[in-house]
């Protein structure tokens, strides 16, 4: 038997989906009760929800505070990545050639596949595939120049990919912190919801300004999901975001998978950057990371023949 709408808590429905909106109702709360607490029926109502908020705003800022720290290392490590393919590793596969013809068994042994592995796979196997060719180009002396640039480069991403792996825990631990606090402080709003239909329940409406209620009813669509035939492209979703907004992006089947925006729905990737993500693997994102700010479309398309599936979430 399907509950009844009135015992469902729309204020845990929208706070279990968007931190933001989970304080932004609970600041809206908050205020309108600070505003009425020379009110004798107000006035404890005030004092035992702002001690819940004020844990919650706390709670929240810590978490914004890592993973705006977070956001910037996986910034560097996005940026870097783009900047290595095809930029650096054409520049490097030129200078290679210059000594040994593409084909030629000492250019097969410093790039067995090709540029493949810089291009596609999870991170760490990208930046690993750096490290490799570090020591590919070990035994030719004439490459020595390429080789330092090359070790330099991967000096650098090692640098911000270790960076940011610190910083994944702590916002993990904060992330959970948030969730507790905002299951507190829906509950809290929603009994304070009964409370007040009692208290004007011969005049209803005069409870409305205590609610953030335009939030609570019109919260957009946060989690997207899809099955993806093989090597099947389509949009997932088309919205403007701010640039610190963040995505979390997750293959939930058993393909790898790409993610890019663009301004326009029919517009390929071009110049603009790509994720792609491991089949079972899922990753938070700064909108950001996606290029242009005027992109809002973004884009998933498998790429292997077999049967996809993802989930795009906005935080």
């Amino acid at each position: 038997m399907k509950t009844w709408s009135y015992f469902v808590n729309p204020f845990l429905v929208v706070g279990s989906k968007s931190f933001k909106k989970a304080v932004k109702i609970s600041i809206w709360h908050d205020s309108a009760l600070e505003a009425a607490q020379g009110d004798p029926f107000f006035g404890p109502m005030y004092t035992a929800y702002h001690n819940i908020h004020l844990d919650l705003l706390k709670a929240y800022n810590k978490w914004k505070t890592s993973g705006g720290t977070h956001k910037g290392a996986t910034l560097t490590v996005e940026q870097l990545l783009v900047l290595l393919s095809p930029g650096k590793i054409n520049a490097w596969d030129s200078q290679v050639q210059i000594q040994f013809a593409k084909g030629s068994p000492n250019y097969i042994s410093i790039f067995p596949q090709g540029h493949k592995p810089f291009q596609h796979g999870e991170r760490d196997e990208r930046i690993n595939a750096v490290e490799q060719l570090v020591l590919a180009l070990d035994p030719f002396a004439p490459l020595s120049a390429t080789k330092a640039d090359v070790d330099a480069f991967y000096t650098q991403i090692n640098t911000a990919r270790t960076a940011q792996l610190g910083k994944e825990s702590d916002t993990g631990h904060f992330s959970d912190d948030v969730r507790l606090n905002i299951l507190g402080a829906m509950r809290a709003m929603y009994g304070n919801l009964g409370l007040i239909m009692d208290h004007f329940k011969t005049h209803p409406v005069q409870g409305e300004p205590y609610f953030d209620l335009e939030t609570v009813r019109n919260h957009q669509q946060v989690i997207f999901t899809g099955t993806l035939e093989a090597n099947e492209h389509e949009v997932v979703f088309e919205h403007l975001l701010a640039e610190d907004d963040e995505i979390l992006l997750e293959s939930k089947g058993n393909t790898n998978i790409r993610f890019y925006m663009t301004e326009f729905a029919t517009d390929g990737p071009g110049t603009n950057p790509v994720i792609d993500m491991a089949a079972q693997h899922k990753e938070k994102v700064l909108r950001s990371v996606f290029g242009n700010p005027a992109n809002r479309f973004l884009h998933v398309v498998n790429l292997e023949a077999a049967e996809g599936k993802y989930k795009v979430q906005l935080l």
